[in-house]
């Protein structure tokens, strides 16, 4: 299991990537005001908000509450209660009603007859809790009454941030086919419009070995594009300490769930490789299953696929759902990792690439270079397309045995 410190490590980490980005902090999740001083004791349930990825701005003052809630219109929600110095919650609801302001509201107070107010009653956009509140009814609440992320949105964003954060991604994906003794490699990754959700990476581990990664990010936008920026330095730091694949996406999980946004999720399948020993270790985490091509028999087969993503909650079902196989690689045996846009490109009539015609291409291929296949495969998934616009990213890694 993960170290306290860890946890810790990774949570400061997301914040120092989000910061490096420049990609502001309510783009990620949204932003609350907290009118509440009792919300920021030790016990306070303002950081489990915090905690859970939203941006926190804090008052005690309720007249001061108000004039920086008038004077700003990125607040997502108000999270107050009744009883604070200055204006009173009451008199709050009173103003933004007055000004015709669906701000979410959530109440959390000691009293429970301010239910039936008529500030309270009339609130279009409102949760109601007496003190104490379970942080997890609180939390659920929020993300009741709250309007749509920005990220679940289609994202206006500037020029600049769109530029930034495709910079972002860019610097991910590996320069050049990296070199491995005995093997040939190639991989080829084609971004649909906007932002990229795909992922793939190759760095060396101790001893010899070689870690190849592919895996997609479920939000195609910038917080999308952090998540996949974290993910892939955890596993970095993680995988040179771990034996096994499985281990490394495990740990990852449970180190990262608790600070990726709600609703953002990572499959991936990452294979270590041995090239003394000719192995593969091949662990999946919820993402298409990896395929190897056995020369011997002239024919691809699919692996197990895992069930759960990246981005759960950490516990041990995460773990069983993680699938791992070891492959013996024989001279001219091969392994692709890949993303879904590969089997699920549509033509103009919304028919799917398949599996099936995949499999096929990937047999018929089998004496080229990894190069010459990867560059088939994307051919014929454009061909499928018609000219019609990329839905989704494809993302395609082939390592093969040389002969």
């Amino acid at each position: 299991t993960a170290a306290p410190h860890a946890a810790g490590a990774i949570s400061r980490l997301f914040k120092a990537l989000k910061a490096k980005a420049r990609i502001p902090l309510e783009k990620v999740l949204g932003k609350i005001v907290i009118l509440d001083p009792e919300a920021f004791a030790e016990e306070g349930y303002a950081s489990a908000l915090a905690e859970a990825g939203y941006t926190i701005i804090r008052h005690g003052d309720g007249q001061e509450a108000y004039a920086d809630l008038s004077a700003r219109n990125d607040v997502h929600c108000l999270v107050m209660d009744i009883k604070v110095p200055g204006l009173s919650g009451l008199e709050i609801l009173t103003r933004l009603q007055g000004a015709r302001r669906a701000l979410p509201v959530v109440v959390v107070t000691e009293t429970p007859g301010f239910r039936d107010a008529f500030e309270v009653a009339s609130h279009p956009q409102l949760k109601y809790f007496v003190k104490p509140v379970d942080s997890a009814d609180l939390l659920a609440a929020v993300e009741e009454v709250m309007p749509v992320p920005p990220r679940a949105k289609t994202e206006v964003i500037s020029s600049a941030e769109l530029a930034r954060a495709r910079e972002v991604q860019a610097r991910m994906v590996p320069t050049g086919t990296p070199r491995i003794d005995g093997y040939d490699t190639a991989f080829r990754s084609a971004p649909a419009a906007g932002l990229g959700g795909d992922f793939l990476d190759v760095f060396p581990l101790p001893g010899g070995r070689v870690a190849l990664t592919v895996a997609r990010v479920s939000s195609r936008d910038l917080a999308g594009t952090m998540v996949m920026l974290m993910f892939r330095t955890v596993l970095r730091m993680l995988a040179p300490r771990r034996a096994r694949p499985k281990e490394a996406l495990v740990e990852a999980n449970q180190l990262l769930a608790r600070d990726m946004p709600k609703g953002i999720l990572v499959s991936a399948a990452c294979a270590v490789l041995d090239p003394g020993a000719h192995t593969l270790a091949i662990a999946d985490a919820g993402h298409p299953a990896p395929l190897v091509w056995a020369k011997e028999f002239g024919m691809a087969s699919f692996l197990m696929a895992g069930r759960g993503a990246i981005g759960t909650a950490a516990t041990a079902e995460f773990e069983s759902s993680v699938t791992e196989d070891t492959v013996q690689l024989a001279p001219r045996d091969r392994l692709l990792l890949y993303t879904n846009g590969v089997v699920s490109a549509r033509d103009a009539k919304g028919a799917p690439f398949t599996e099936k015609r995949f499999l096929r291409l990937v047999n018929f291929g089998g004496e080229g270079s990894s190069s010459d296949l990867v560059d088939t495969i994307l051919k014929e998934i454009e061909g499928h397309r018609g000219g019609q616009a990329a839905g989704e990213d494809v993302t395609v890694l082939c390592l093969t045995r040389n002969a």
